[in-house]
């Protein structure tokens, strides 16, 4: 069995509620606490947001991060 691309989903992580930080207060005004941009016009390419350089939060603290999304903000669950 193969497995593609669309046998999977994304999700807003629950612990981090999508920000990809653990506290909402420090999180990027830029990206919004995501870390990614969407390169213009394309659909599944991101980039590390210039902001805070693709850690979400505007702390460089490594122990903010989402230990559950690891700083995305959102998961890849698999369909059923």
């Amino acid at each position: 069995m193969t497995i593609s691309k669309k046998d999977f989903f994304t999700v807003s992580c629950a612990p981090c509620r999508g920000y990809g930080v653990r506290s909402d207060k420090n999180h990027c005004l830029v990206c919004g606490g995501h870390g990614l941009m969407l390169v213009s016009g394309n659909i599944d390419e991101y980039a590390d947001c210039p902001g805070c350089s693709g850690a979400g939060c505007m702390d460089s603290d490594a122990d903010k991060v989402c230990g559950r999304c690891m700083g995305l903000g959102a998961l890849r669950v698999r369909t059923a």
